[in-house]
């Protein structure tokens, strides 16, 4: 398979693509040994920063933000029920926690994974600067806010 050869002999795997998350299922029948590791943050920080990547290949429901609040939506929509049927396969971690309380939340991690932690190990590259962008954007957010508001 495609992930073996991607692999190789690796004892873990990140993938970090958000557009396999209807397929957890799926995988934790495939791996029963696999868990899940999401990441959230707030809704509109999340549209913003997608829509501003402007991906090439993937993701191209990015090009849009309503699209792109839609698709988040969704994921978050799928996120609880994958949850409610594999919570003990699932850790979700938000990305403010993981910026704000680096080592706390990294503790958490290793141990969700059966790993010992090191403080080193603990991000120290991510800034706050994300936290709250779209609060910059509220007027050109205005119609996805709307709309947000009438789902």
């Amino acid at each position: 398979s495609a992930l073996k050869a991607d692999a190789g002999s690796a004892r873990y795997v990140v993938d970090t693509m958000p557009s396999n998350f209807p397929y957890i299922g799926l995988i934790f029948r495939a791996f029963p040994k696999v868990k899940v590791l999401t990441c959230q943050r707030h809704l509109l920080d999340n549209c913003l920063y997608a829509y501003f990547q402007r991906y090439q290949h993937a993701n191209t429901y990015s090009y849009n933000l309503q699209d792109t609040a839609a698709f988040f939506a969704d994921y978050h929509q799928m996120i609880s029920h994958w949850n409610s049927l594999f919570g003990d396969r699932i850790l979700t971690q938000t990305y403010e926690d993981l910026v704000i309380h680096p080592v706390d939340t990294a503790k958490k991690i290793f141990k969700f994974c059966d790993l010992d932690f090191k403080e080193e190990w603990a991000p120290t590259h991510l800034t706050d600067k994300e936290i709250g962008r779209w609060h910059a954007y509220t007027d050109e957010l205005a119609p996805l806010i709307e709309w947000l508001e009438q789902q």
